[in-house]
Formats: C-alpha cells, sequence, structure tokens
C-alpha cells in the first residue's frame, strides 16, 4: 500500500485506493465502486502518470472532463489530451518522464527533486520502537534494505549485506536496522542469521510510514534498487545503491547524497527478473567496494542546522487564541522566508505553547488541523516545515489531563528536546525565531541564539519588556523573511 507516500503531502485533499481483489468478479465490483465514486465527485481533470489502460478506463467511465496521458497501451481514444511517448522520453529518468508530462500541456514544473511528508504518528511510534531496542537519538544508525520485490535479479547476496553491517558496527560503532516489506521478512531473517553481531530485524514489522519515518532516521542507507531507495533519496539520507539488471540512468536515486555501485558487465540492464546466467552483474560487486563508497559518504557527511521558529505572531497574524481556522492567517514573506531556509538545507521546526487547550478553549484537535492548514499555505510558496511541536499544558488549566506543570512549555525546552530527538539536527549552528521575549528566554535556556521579529507581539515586548530583561536578543529583525536572511548571511 503506496498511500503513505501521498496521504500526508500538503498538496493532497483525499486518497482512495483501489482493490482490485482475486478474481474477475471481485475486481469489476471495485471499478463499479470507484466509477460511481468518480461521477459523484464531477472531476474536472486527471492526469494519469500510469501507463495502464485501466487508469485511463476509469477516469472515463468516472466522466472526469478532461483527461491527460501518455498515449500508450491503446487507451488514446480515452484521452483528450494525448501526449505522445517518443525513444527521448523513455531514455530519460522516471522523475523527467513523469514531469514531461506535465510540461508537455505548459504547466511550468521547476523541482526536480521528490519530497516526502511523515505522518506526525509514525514518527512517535517509531521513536518508541528504536529507543524499545535502546537506539537512542545520540546513536550512529545504519539502514540496510537488502530486499527488491521486482525479483531476486535485482538482490546483491544477503551474506555479503551482512558484513557491511558487521563493519558499520565493528568500525563506526553503528546500531543497524534491517528494513524491508512483509514479502522480504526472510531476506532480512537470513542477513541477520549471517551477521556476527546484532542487527534490529524490523523486516515486515512496520507500515511503510512507519518505515519512512525510519529511513529518515537513518544516518545511512545501504539498498538494492528499490521502493525504499527512493524514499532515503527525497529525505536526502546518504546512501549507497547497488545496480545490477536495471539502469540507473532511468530509475536511479535522485539525491546529491546517493553515490551508485554498479557492476560492469555486457548483458547489463536486462531488466529481468531473475538472472538466467550466472548473475554476474551483482556477484562481481565486493563488499570492499561498497564500503568505500559508504566512507567516503561519512567523509563528507554533516547534519544540518535548525531554525525553531514560534508560529502565532513570528509565522502568521497574531490573533489571540486561534480558536477557529478562519482565525488563521499567514503573515506576508513568511513563506518565502521558509522556502528560503528549505532551499539552504535548513531543518524547519515549529515550536508553540498551545495553553488554550488546556484552559478548554479549543480542543486538541483545532491546533492539529490548523497545523495542516499552516502546511497548505507554506505549500503553496514551495516551501514545508520538517516538524511541528507543540505543549498543550498550563497549570492553571481546567483539564485534568493537560492541567500542570511540564518540561515542554517554553520558556522550558521540553520541544528542542524532543525535536532533536526525532531530526537529524546540527546544534552547534542552530536557532530560534520568535516574536516574544518568552521565546528569547526558550533560546537562551536551550543555549541557541535567540533572534526577535517585530511582527505579532514583537514590537510592544521589543520595547516594553527587553530593557528590563537581562537576557537580549542575538538580533532584532523587522519580520521572518528579514530574520531569515541575516541567519544566511552570517551562516556563510
Amino acid at each position: 500500500m503506496v498511500v503513505a507516500l501521498l496521504e500526508n503531502h500538503p498538496a493532497v485533499d483525499r486518497t482512495m485506493t483501489i482493490d482490485k481483489g482475486k478474481g474477475f468478479l471481485s475486481s469489476f465490483k471495485e471499478f463499479m465502486r470507484v466509477i460511481s465514486w468518480l461521477r459523484g465527485e464531477r472531476f474536472d481533470l486527471a492526469v494519469l502518470f500510469q501507463n495502464a489502460f485501466e487508469a485511463a478506463f476509469l477516469a472515463y467511465m468516472g466522466g472526469v472532463r478532461y483527461i491527460v496521458g501518455y498515449d500508450t497501451d491503446g487507451r488514446g481514444l480515452l484521452l483528450t489530451h494525448k501526449v505522445i511517448r517518443d525513444r527521448d522520453i523513455l531514455s530519460v529518468h522516471q522523475v523527467e518522464y513523469f514531469l514531461g508530462l506535465v510540461e508537455a500541456m505548459g504547466w511550468p514544473a521547476e523541482e526536480r527533486e521528490p519530497v516526502l511528508y511523515i505522518d506526525d504518528e509514525d514518527m512517535k511510534s517509531t521513536s518508541l520502537m528504536l529507543s524499545s531496542f535502546g537506539i537512542e537519538d545520540n546513536c550512529l544508525v545504519v539502514g540496510l534494505n537488502p530486499g527488491a520485490v521486482y525479483g531476486p535479479a535485482k538482490r546483491w547476496p544477503e551474506d555479503r549485506f551482512a558484513v557491511i553491517g558487521d563493519w558499520a558496527v565493528e568500525r563506526w560503532g553503528a546500531k543497524v536496522l534491517l528494513l524491508g516489506s512483509l514479502s522480504e521478512k526472510e531476506i532480512g531473517s537470513r542477513v541477520a542469521h549471517y551477521m556476527q553481531t546484532n542487527p534490529t530485524d524490523l523486516c515486515g514489522r512496520t507500515t511503510l510510514g512507519q518505515a519512512m519515518a525510519l529511513i529518515r532516521r537513518c544516518n545511512f542507507f545501504l539498498t538494492n534498487d528499490s521502493g525504499l531507495m527512493h524514499v532515503a533519496a527525497a529525505f536526502d539520507i546518504p546512501m549507497v545503491a547497488i545496480f545490477g539488471p536495471t539502469n540507473p540512468v532511468t530509475t536511479g536515486p535522485v539525491s546529491r547524497n546517493a553515490r551508485i555501485v554498479r557492476g560492469s558487465v555486457n548483458c547489463s540492464p536486462c531488466l529481468k527478473e531473475a538472472c538466467p546466467y550466472d548473475h554476474t552483474c551483482m556477484l562481481s560487486i565486493d563488499p570492499e567496494e561498497v564500503w568505500k563508497e559508504m566512507e567516503g559518504l561519512r567523509g563528507g557527511y554533516r547534519v544540518r542546522p535548525a531554525v525553531f521558529i514560534d508560529r502565532d505572531g513570528t509565522i502568521n497574524e497574531q490573533r489571540g487564541y486561534i480558536n477557529h481556522i478562519s482565525r488563521f492567517v499567514l503573515l506576508p514573506n513568511a513563506g518565502k522566508a521558509i522556502s528560503l531556509l528549505n532551499e539552504n538545507n535548513y531543518i524547519v521546526v515549529v515550536t508553540s505553547n498551545q495553553s488554550g487547550i488546556a484552559r478548554g478553549y479549543f480542543p486538541i484537535e483545532l491546533v492539529e488541523e490548523t497545523n495542516d492548514v499552516l502546511r497548505r499555505e507554506l505549500a503553496k510558496d514551495d516551501a514545508h516545515v520538517n516538524g511541528i511541536y507543540f505543549c498543550p499544558h498550563h497549570p492553571d488549566g481546567v483539564l485534568p489531563e493537560y492541567s500542570r506543570g511540564c518540561s515542554c512549555r517554553k520558556p522550558n525546552i521540553g520541544l528542542i528536546q524532543k525535536a532533536r530527538s526525532e531530526l537529524e539536527i546540527d546544534m552547534e549552528r542552530s536557532c530560534v525565531i520568535g516574536d516574544r521575549w518568552l521565546d528569547i528566554e526558550f533560546a537562551h535556556n536551550a543555549d541557541l541564539p535567540g533572534i526577535m521579529v517585530l511582527t505579532g507581539y514583537g514590537r510592544g515586548d521589543f520595547e516594553y519588556i527587553v530593557p528590563h530583561k537581562q537576557i537580549k536578543p542575538t538580533f532584532v529583525a523587522e519580520d521572518l523573511l528579514r530574520a531569515v536572511k541575516w541567519i544566511l548571511k552570517q551562516d556563510k
């Protein structure tokens, strides 16, 4: 089930899964259900990234007004806008292949690198899972993905994955995770059996969403050509990908932190599921060659700094308690500011106190819904945040479950500590931005530079509170965009 790749994306409103079943009748009933749903939704446009006939058939029978797709698989009569698939487009990477469909319609596609978003619950559950196995936030984690659903020809031998796993433990002091689907559980078991050290074998024990969160936690990733390889690429995890019968030109990882190791044989790429000969393309790759690439990646690897940003008054307008979605309005240039941080490889973390939950002014679900709106609004400026953390507590609250003192209410630094446990952060180069003196104290307590913006409560706090406090802002900016530009200038 690949729905986890899409359902958390801020540009996706809803997802629908189709169960084809095991027989014609069950498939037919499912197709009729989907067609009925499509007709009820009255969609104007369908862009078919799938080449399959059935995708066009469903859109056509579902009454979609405009249907765009490559003119393949005998479905030309079902498309309202046909894009010719010529030899040139077949020779490029799959990313360019799909974007070629979009660009053929005259729609710009400036970003070429895949991006994924992880569900907060998956982040929480995997953090607890790793902790139960003794893998804490300060551990160096190496992920191994020894499977490949497509077929055995794409799989590097399990005993060689085991050698790399043992070297990672012995030479780097790493914790090793084995990752894969339920169908790859036996492959993971064999790798664990061959290893002299004890890996954490999670093959077949996670959902796809949890596997994504686990990969995001990895410092390094070793993989065959597989779906999880592309997940690691989307998170820019330092990675070595092993290729044999497939072509890295068209299906390789799209990441600056990826290295490809490939056996040099005349019959590759053959694109076969199983090798009819002696599997030379994979067997010619020895562990020393792979380890050399991993060492090279480690030498150039650098964790990223984070900018911890307050929400109300810094990213969105300060309107008191946001007790209704209609009260949430993004500040001018906030999206542009966060997009700049994304472009410069910063981790962006939102940290906020939401005591209205404890006070009974609104439910915790409203805060989560508001944060979803924040993500969608930022996406309009091609911006995203890596994590949103908020404190629902207050000692004077009226709801018992939230009415207490805590370590996560700013200026306490529990929110920063939680982010550090879930994200790989270079704290030496990180900082805090907020519109309150409380945010500056928050930064001070975390031993980070604190930048005050004059939006929200900022101007009043700067004029009437800051002069009487011993702790001062490191810098004062007119708004979030100017604060970000100052950070980038200092970093350079």
